[in-house]
Protein backbone atom coordinates (compact mmCIF):
# COMPACT_ATOMS: atom_id res chain seq x y z
CA UNK A 1 0.00 0.00 0.00
CA UNK A 2 2.88 2.06 0.35
CA UNK A 3 4.04 3.68 -2.87
CA UNK A 4 7.54 5.18 -2.74
CA UNK A 5 9.06 8.11 -5.76
CA UNK A 6 5.12 6.90 -7.95
CA UNK A 7 3.64 8.57 -9.80
CA UNK A 8 -0.01 7.52 -10.89
CA UNK A 9 -0.78 7.38 -14.55
CA UNK A 10 -4.41 7.48 -15.80
CA UNK A 11 -5.96 4.91 -18.45
CA UNK A 12 -7.71 6.03 -21.36
CA UNK A 13 -10.89 6.38 -18.56
CA UNK A 14 -9.34 9.36 -17.11
CA UNK A 15 -7.21 10.44 -14.27
CA UNK A 16 -7.61 8.95 -10.39
CA UNK A 17 -7.31 11.52 -7.92
CA UNK A 18 -3.78 10.80 -5.96
CA UNK A 19 -5.56 11.41 -2.81
CA UNK A 20 -7.87 8.66 -3.17
CA UNK A 21 -8.22 6.12 -0.41
CA UNK A 22 -5.37 3.01 -0.97
CA UNK A 23 -8.22 0.74 -1.39
CA UNK A 24 -9.68 2.69 -4.24
CA UNK A 25 -6.37 3.44 -5.68
CA UNK A 26 -5.27 -0.59 -5.39
CA UNK A 27 -8.94 -1.78 -7.09
CA UNK A 28 -8.68 0.46 -9.98
CA UNK A 29 -5.05 -0.49 -10.58
CA UNK A 30 -6.51 -4.50 -10.65
CA UNK A 31 -9.03 -3.41 -13.02
CA UNK A 32 -6.47 -1.83 -15.34
CA UNK A 33 -7.67 1.75 -14.86
CA UNK A 34 -4.11 3.00 -12.99
CA UNK A 35 -0.94 2.26 -13.57
CA UNK A 36 1.99 2.66 -11.65
CA UNK A 37 5.54 3.79 -13.24
CA UNK A 38 9.00 4.38 -10.51
CA UNK A 39 10.59 6.95 -11.16
CA UNK A 40 13.85 7.65 -10.16
CA UNK A 41 15.29 10.82 -7.49
CA UNK A 42 11.76 12.48 -7.79
CA UNK A 43 12.30 15.89 -6.90
CA UNK A 44 10.28 17.26 -3.84
CA UNK A 45 7.78 19.89 -4.46
CA UNK A 46 8.98 23.55 -3.24
CA UNK A 47 12.71 22.21 -3.26
CA UNK A 48 15.53 22.90 -5.18
CA UNK A 49 17.41 19.28 -5.95
CA UNK A 50 15.62 18.06 -3.02
CA UNK A 51 17.22 19.73 -0.37
CA UNK A 52 16.65 22.99 1.18
CA UNK A 53 19.88 25.55 1.12
CA UNK A 54 20.04 27.10 4.46
CA UNK A 55 18.41 30.70 2.63
CA UNK A 56 15.56 28.69 1.96
CA UNK A 57 15.15 27.44 5.48
CA UNK A 58 15.88 30.96 6.87
CA UNK A 59 13.17 32.34 4.94
CA UNK A 60 10.70 29.29 5.29
CA UNK A 61 11.00 30.22 9.36
CA UNK A 62 10.67 33.62 8.48
CA UNK A 63 7.23 33.40 6.95
CA UNK A 64 5.69 30.79 9.52
CA UNK A 65 7.15 33.37 12.43
CA UNK A 66 4.50 36.30 10.50
CA UNK A 67 1.74 33.84 10.09
CA UNK A 68 1.76 32.36 13.58
CA UNK A 69 2.15 35.93 14.91
CA UNK A 70 -0.67 37.79 12.67
CA UNK A 71 2.68 40.22 11.57
CA UNK A 72 1.94 39.38 7.75
CA UNK A 73 -1.43 41.05 8.14
CA UNK A 74 -4.43 39.45 5.56
CA UNK A 75 -1.32 38.29 3.01
CA UNK A 76 -1.33 34.59 1.96
CA UNK A 77 2.05 32.59 2.63
CA UNK A 78 3.08 33.34 -1.35
CA UNK A 79 2.71 37.15 -0.30
CA UNK A 80 4.55 36.60 2.99
CA UNK A 81 7.40 34.75 0.92
CA UNK A 82 7.71 37.50 -1.30
CA UNK A 83 7.40 40.52 1.55
CA UNK A 84 10.50 38.32 3.27
CA UNK A 85 13.13 37.65 0.53
CA UNK A 86 12.39 41.38 -0.49
CA UNK A 87 11.57 43.48 2.36
CA UNK A 88 12.54 41.81 5.65
CA UNK A 89 16.13 42.19 4.86
CA UNK A 90 17.35 38.84 4.96
CA UNK A 91 20.97 38.46 3.77
CA UNK A 92 21.16 35.27 1.73
CA UNK A 93 25.16 34.92 3.19
CA UNK A 94 26.94 35.25 6.52
CA UNK A 95 29.95 33.91 8.68
CA UNK A 96 29.50 30.73 10.18
CA UNK A 97 31.62 29.60 13.45
CA UNK A 98 30.76 26.61 15.21
CA UNK A 99 27.78 27.29 17.01
CA UNK A 100 27.74 31.10 15.81
CA UNK A 101 26.35 32.69 12.60
CA UNK A 102 27.39 36.07 12.16
CA UNK A 103 24.88 37.98 9.89
CA UNK A 104 25.92 41.10 7.76
CA UNK A 105 25.23 44.69 8.99
CA UNK A 106 21.71 45.49 8.52
CA UNK A 107 20.42 42.42 8.71
CA UNK A 108 16.70 41.63 9.13
CA UNK A 109 16.77 45.93 9.91
CA UNK A 110 13.06 46.30 8.56
CA UNK A 111 9.64 47.31 8.90
CA UNK A 112 8.62 43.90 8.22
CA UNK A 113 9.42 43.02 11.94
CA UNK A 114 8.03 45.56 13.92
CA UNK A 115 5.30 43.36 15.35
CA UNK A 116 7.37 40.66 16.22
CA UNK A 117 9.48 40.24 19.66
CA UNK A 118 13.22 40.45 19.10
CA UNK A 119 13.97 37.59 21.05
CA UNK A 120 11.72 35.58 19.42
CA UNK A 121 13.07 36.60 15.49
CA UNK A 122 16.44 36.13 16.87
CA UNK A 123 15.66 32.68 18.48
CA UNK A 124 13.87 31.80 14.99
CA UNK A 125 16.90 32.15 12.98
CA UNK A 126 19.19 30.49 15.58
CA UNK A 127 16.80 27.52 15.27
CA UNK A 128 16.51 27.69 11.52
CA UNK A 129 19.93 27.33 10.61
CA UNK A 130 21.10 25.21 13.46
CA UNK A 131 22.91 27.02 15.53
CA UNK A 132 22.77 28.25 19.34
CA UNK A 133 23.81 32.05 19.01
CA UNK A 134 23.17 35.00 16.42
CA UNK A 135 25.48 37.79 16.21
CA UNK A 136 25.20 40.60 13.70
CA UNK A 137 28.18 42.95 12.92
CA UNK A 138 28.12 46.58 13.11
CA UNK A 139 30.23 49.34 11.00
CA UNK A 140 33.79 48.05 10.37
CA UNK A 141 36.53 50.00 12.37
CA UNK A 142 39.71 51.20 10.54
CA UNK A 143 40.92 52.48 13.49
CA UNK A 144 44.47 51.23 15.16
CA UNK A 145 43.29 48.43 16.92
CA UNK A 146 40.75 46.94 13.80
CA UNK A 147 38.23 46.22 16.70
CA UNK A 148 35.18 44.64 15.77
CA UNK A 149 31.57 46.15 16.54
CA UNK A 150 29.56 42.83 16.54
CA UNK A 151 26.51 42.55 18.56
CA UNK A 152 25.04 39.28 19.85
CA UNK A 153 21.50 39.23 19.17
CA UNK A 154 20.63 35.67 20.87
CA UNK A 155 20.86 34.60 23.68
CA UNK A 156 21.21 37.52 25.70
CA UNK A 157 23.98 37.42 27.55
CA UNK A 158 26.16 34.96 25.32
CA UNK A 159 29.77 35.55 25.05
CA UNK A 160 31.43 36.11 21.66
CA UNK A 161 34.31 33.61 22.20
CA UNK A 162 34.39 31.18 18.75
CA UNK A 163 36.79 28.88 17.92
CA UNK A 164 38.07 28.26 13.92
CA UNK A 165 40.59 25.62 12.86
CA UNK A 166 43.02 26.52 9.90
CA UNK A 167 45.23 24.43 8.85
CA UNK A 168 45.92 21.82 11.21
CA UNK A 169 45.96 25.38 13.88
CA UNK A 170 43.30 26.59 16.72
CA UNK A 171 42.74 30.27 17.01
CA UNK A 172 39.84 31.43 19.47
CA UNK A 173 39.20 35.02 19.56
CA UNK A 174 36.05 36.78 21.11
CA UNK A 175 34.19 37.98 17.24
CA UNK A 176 32.96 40.75 19.51
CA UNK A 177 35.97 42.42 20.11
CA UNK A 178 38.52 41.55 17.21
CA UNK A 179 38.41 40.97 13.54
CA UNK A 180 39.55 37.19 12.08
CA UNK A 181 40.08 37.33 8.24
CA UNK A 182 39.54 34.08 7.08
CA UNK A 183 40.84 35.63 2.81
CA UNK A 184 44.32 35.32 4.81
CA UNK A 185 44.11 31.68 4.77
CA UNK A 186 47.40 30.75 2.19
CA UNK A 187 49.55 33.04 3.49
CA UNK A 188 49.17 31.78 7.20
CA UNK A 189 49.59 28.38 5.52
CA UNK A 190 52.86 29.56 3.85
CA UNK A 191 54.05 30.90 7.04
CA UNK A 192 53.78 27.62 8.49
CA UNK A 193 55.98 26.09 5.28
CA UNK A 194 59.01 28.87 5.84
CA UNK A 195 62.50 28.05 6.00
CA UNK A 196 63.12 28.85 9.37
CA UNK A 197 63.65 26.32 11.96
CA UNK A 198 65.83 27.21 15.17
CA UNK A 199 65.37 30.82 14.74
CA UNK A 200 64.26 33.79 16.82
CA UNK A 201 61.92 35.56 15.03
CA UNK A 202 59.10 38.34 15.34
CA UNK A 203 55.75 39.37 14.86
CA UNK A 204 55.34 43.25 14.83
CA UNK A 205 51.79 43.02 14.54
CA UNK A 206 50.47 39.36 16.19
CA UNK A 207 46.95 40.22 16.29
CA UNK A 208 45.24 37.01 17.66
CA UNK A 209 48.10 34.73 16.32
CA UNK A 210 47.56 34.74 13.04
CA UNK A 211 51.29 34.32 11.70
CA UNK A 212 52.63 33.57 15.34
CA UNK A 213 50.51 30.56 15.70
CA UNK A 214 52.54 28.57 12.09
CA UNK A 215 55.63 30.31 12.66
CA UNK A 216 55.73 28.60 16.28
CA UNK A 217 53.85 25.02 15.45
CA UNK A 218 54.59 24.65 12.09
CA UNK A 219 58.00 26.50 10.72
CA UNK A 220 59.55 25.48 13.95
CA UNK A 221 61.63 28.60 15.07
CA UNK A 222 62.78 28.41 18.37
CA UNK A 223 61.60 31.73 19.82
CA UNK A 224 59.39 33.99 18.72
CA UNK A 225 58.31 38.01 20.40
CA UNK A 226 54.63 38.83 19.56
CA UNK A 227 53.73 42.98 19.52
CA UNK A 228 50.73 43.53 20.14
CA UNK A 229 48.64 46.86 20.74
CA UNK A 230 45.06 45.65 21.30
CA UNK A 231 44.54 43.80 24.68
CA UNK A 232 41.42 42.00 23.73
CA UNK A 233 44.19 40.35 21.01
CA UNK A 234 46.52 39.91 23.34
CA UNK A 235 44.20 38.30 25.46
CA UNK A 236 43.09 35.76 22.14
CA UNK A 237 46.83 35.49 21.27
CA UNK A 238 47.63 33.88 24.86
CA UNK A 239 44.66 31.84 24.53
CA UNK A 240 45.79 30.39 21.12
CA UNK A 241 49.51 30.05 22.43
CA UNK A 242 48.40 27.79 24.97
CA UNK A 243 45.65 26.09 22.83
CA UNK A 244 48.57 24.96 20.45
CA UNK A 245 50.86 24.36 22.55
CA UNK A 246 53.38 26.84 21.98
CA UNK A 247 53.38 28.88 24.48
CA UNK A 248 56.71 28.30 25.81
CA UNK A 249 58.60 29.36 23.09
CA UNK A 250 57.11 32.99 23.20
CA UNK A 251 57.21 36.27 24.94
CA UNK A 252 54.26 38.58 24.14
CA UNK A 253 54.89 42.13 24.52
CA UNK A 254 51.91 43.97 24.62
CA UNK A 255 51.98 47.44 23.77
CA UNK A 256 52.77 50.05 21.26
CA UNK A 257 55.32 47.99 19.35
CA UNK A 258 57.48 51.71 18.57
CA UNK A 259 58.05 51.17 22.40
CA UNK A 260 57.94 47.42 22.81
CA UNK A 261 60.23 46.43 19.81
CA UNK A 262 63.38 48.17 21.19
CA UNK A 263 63.59 45.04 23.57
CA UNK A 264 64.50 42.78 20.66
CA UNK A 265 67.23 45.33 19.08
CA UNK A 266 70.05 42.99 16.92
CA UNK A 267 68.23 39.58 18.60
CA UNK A 268 66.37 38.30 15.38
CA UNK A 269 66.57 36.34 12.47
CA UNK A 270 63.62 37.01 11.01
CA UNK A 271 59.78 39.65 11.01
CA UNK A 272 56.94 39.69 10.15
CA UNK A 273 55.13 42.86 9.23
CA UNK A 274 51.45 42.11 8.84
CA UNK A 275 49.64 45.74 9.23
CA UNK A 276 47.12 46.61 6.45
CA UNK A 277 46.60 48.76 4.43
CA UNK A 278 50.69 49.72 5.33
CA UNK A 279 52.99 48.28 7.59
CA UNK A 280 55.93 50.99 6.86
CA UNK A 281 55.97 52.22 9.91
CA UNK A 282 57.53 49.46 11.21
CA UNK A 283 60.22 49.02 8.55
CA UNK A 284 62.31 50.75 10.68
CA UNK A 285 61.56 48.64 13.74
CA UNK A 286 62.21 45.53 11.92
CA UNK A 287 65.41 46.42 10.47
CA UNK A 288 66.86 47.26 13.42
CA UNK A 289 65.69 43.86 15.28
CA UNK A 290 67.34 42.03 12.77
CA UNK A 291 70.98 40.32 13.95
CA UNK A 292 74.01 42.85 13.26
CA UNK A 293 75.78 40.46 11.89
CA UNK A 294 73.97 37.89 9.87
CA UNK A 295 70.52 39.87 9.02
CA UNK A 296 68.05 37.61 7.98
CA UNK A 297 64.48 38.42 6.59
CA UNK A 298 61.15 40.41 6.25
CA UNK A 299 57.88 39.52 5.34
CA UNK A 300 56.12 43.12 4.80
CA UNK A 301 52.85 43.43 3.83
CA UNK A 302 51.20 46.63 1.77
CA UNK A 303 47.77 46.90 0.05
CA UNK A 304 49.95 47.79 -3.28
CA UNK A 305 48.33 48.75 -6.88
CA UNK A 306 48.99 46.77 -9.92
CA UNK A 307 50.29 49.49 -11.70
CA UNK A 308 52.32 50.82 -9.12
CA UNK A 309 53.97 46.94 -7.76
CA UNK A 310 57.39 47.72 -9.50
CA UNK A 311 58.24 51.30 -8.21
CA UNK A 312 57.06 50.28 -4.68
CA UNK A 313 59.11 47.03 -4.64
CA UNK A 314 62.05 49.07 -5.44
CA UNK A 315 61.28 51.58 -3.18
CA UNK A 316 61.52 49.05 -0.40
CA UNK A 317 64.48 47.40 -0.81
CA UNK A 318 65.87 51.22 -1.38
CA UNK A 319 64.62 52.25 1.96
CA UNK A 320 65.47 49.17 4.09
CA UNK A 321 68.89 49.81 3.08
CA UNK A 322 68.81 53.61 4.37
CA UNK A 323 67.43 52.00 7.71
CA UNK A 324 69.92 50.19 8.17
CA UNK A 325 72.59 52.42 7.88
CA UNK A 326 70.66 54.76 10.05
CA UNK A 327 70.71 52.14 12.49
CA UNK A 328 74.54 52.37 12.44
CA UNK A 329 74.53 48.27 10.74
CA UNK A 330 76.39 49.99 8.31
CA UNK A 331 75.86 49.06 4.56
CA UNK A 332 73.30 45.86 3.43
CA UNK A 333 71.77 44.44 0.60
CA UNK A 334 68.26 44.11 0.69
CA UNK A 335 66.54 41.93 -1.80
CA UNK A 336 62.93 41.11 -2.88
CA UNK A 337 63.07 37.15 -3.44
CA UNK A 338 59.49 36.49 -3.94
CA UNK A 339 56.29 38.51 -3.65
CA UNK A 340 52.97 36.87 -2.60
CA UNK A 341 49.58 38.27 -4.18
CA UNK A 342 47.47 37.16 -0.87
CA UNK A 343 44.03 38.91 -2.07
CA UNK A 344 42.55 41.80 -3.65
CA UNK A 345 41.43 44.93 -1.45
CA UNK A 346 40.02 46.51 -4.18
CA UNK A 347 39.75 46.82 -8.08
CA UNK A 348 44.05 46.45 -9.27
CA UNK A 349 44.86 46.88 -5.69
CA UNK A 350 46.49 43.64 -4.18
CA UNK A 351 47.21 42.83 -0.60
CA UNK A 352 50.70 41.46 -1.05
CA UNK A 353 53.59 40.02 0.90
CA UNK A 354 57.03 40.98 -0.06
CA UNK A 355 59.89 38.41 1.42
CA UNK A 356 63.17 40.92 1.59
CA UNK A 357 66.08 39.31 2.67
CA UNK A 358 68.19 41.89 4.11
CA UNK A 359 72.07 41.01 4.87
CA UNK A 360 75.17 43.38 5.38
CA UNK A 361 77.56 43.77 2.69
CA UNK A 362 81.08 42.37 3.87
CA UNK A 363 84.00 45.12 3.60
Amino acid sequence: RRMLSSVLKAASTGIVDATSAPDELLDNMRRGIVTVEKVENMQAAGKVGGKMSPYQRLVGALVLLLENVGGGGTRDAHNLKHAVENEGAVPHKWEEYTDMIVLPEGALRSQTWDTISRDKLWMTVAQSLGVTRVAVKGEIDTGRMRQSHVEIMHPSGADGWVKVAQNGLTYTFDVTKVMFSRGNVNERRRMGTVKAQGETALDLYAGIGYFTIPLLAQADVAFLYACELNPDSVEALRRNLRANGVESRCEVLPGDNAVTALKVKGLVDRVNLGLLPSSELGWGLAMAALKSDSGGWLHVHENVAEADEPAWLERLQDELCRLAKEDGKGDWSCKVSNVEHVKTFAPRVWHIVADVECRPLKS
